[in-house]
């Protein structure tokens, strides 16, 4: 006699309007079968939609888990809250994520454009960036900083508002510049060393000293203009200090725009130890406001000037 508890893992419901498989019980499609979710229909994971009734999938019914796709993605649209993690992925429509990384690179024929789908928290190539039309967004900026390993290749133009910058970094291929170098905030606070030919068709403002009352200690690089005003002896004006260089190869112009010979503007070279010509501890500009004094200066070492060319009615005085 057939035990009176018994009770098949896999049944229907008294009344016929639920289909049961209980636990240790499978649900099994062989071969050729199918199960087909209807328009109106729905698929639930522990009560929350999964395939909703318009035949979207519901990815955030998944607790946990991942989705794995060997082939990549592919879509018109999509937000990608959570990141997107894979080898290849291809969408037409754009990127969305707070997190993400591509470790075989993220190539796009057509650029990256969008008004709010920015990387809030960066973007970390492993590979190369290869772009062949530019970046382009009204407000999707990166927040964060992009990080490249490897090159950055940009096929159209790069378009910066506050220039470039960076601690270290060249530019192997040279750089063409067509108004020079400028910038408040993006310049180039340091050296620009270019390994090939730097061409500028606007050339360079070379550094001019301040004509600030008072100045006595004249910078070793650019031009600087003296005069003579203050007394410095019975025989000596306004007595101005040369600095030295802080290498060979350093230019250095100075000016006389008003000196009379009673009191001349006078500069000593001495202060640190420096000299020109290797002799030369002072020399004095006896005029300026209609005759100009000049002199032209090269740096051999930090020690020693040279003189390129001068005025011919400057005083050197070596003592």
């Amino acid at each position: 006699m057939a035990d009176a508890t018994y009770q098949p893992k896999v049944y229907r419901q008294q009344g016929g309007v639920r289909f049961v498989v209980a636990s240790s019980g499978t649900l099994d499609i062989e071969s050729g079968g199918e199960i087909d979710i209807e328009a109106g229909g729905r698929l639930s994971i522990g009560g929350t939609p999964f395939i909703t009734s318009g035949g979207n999938v519901n990815i955030s019914g998944l607790s946990s888990g991942t989705i794995t796709s060997s082939g990549g993605i592919a879509g018109s649209s999509g937000t990608f809250t959570a990141g997107i993690s894979g080898s290849s992925a291809t969408l037409s429509g754009g990127i969305a994520a707070s997190t993400g990384t591509f470790t075989g690179g993220l190539v796009s024929s057509s650029g990256f454009a969008g008004t709010t789908g920015g990387f809030s928290s960066g973007l970390s190539v492993g590979a190369a960036l290869s772009v062949t039309s530019g970046i382009s967004g009204a407000s999707g900026v990166f927040s964060a900083g992009v990080s490249i390993s490897s090159a950055l290749s940009v096929g159209a133009a790069l378009s910066l508002t506050s220039g470039l910058q960076g601690t270290t970094g060249n530019f192997s291929g040279g750089i063409a510049l067509t108004s020079g170098v400028s910038g408040t905030t993006g310049g180039f606070s340091g050296a620009v060393t270019v390994g090939a030919t730097l061409t500028a068709s606007s050339g360079f403002v070379r550094a001019f000293e301040s004509l600030a009352t008072g100045l006595t200690n004249l910078a070793s690089i650019g031009i600087s203009q003296i005069w003579s005003s203050g007394s410095g002896g019975s025989s000596e004006g306004k007595i101005w200090a040369l600095a030295a260089a802080t290498g060979p190869g350093v230019e250095k112009f100075i000016v006389c725009i008003a000196a009379v010979s009673t009191t001349p503007a006078t500069v000593r070279t001495y202060v640190g130890g420096t000299l020109i010509d290797g002799t030369i501890t002072h020399f004095e500009f006896s005029t300026g406001a209609a005759n100009r004094q000049w002199v032209h200066l090269l740096s051999e070492n930090t020690t020693n000037w040279m003189t390129l060319s001068k005025s011919t009615d400057i005083v050197y005085v070596a003592t």
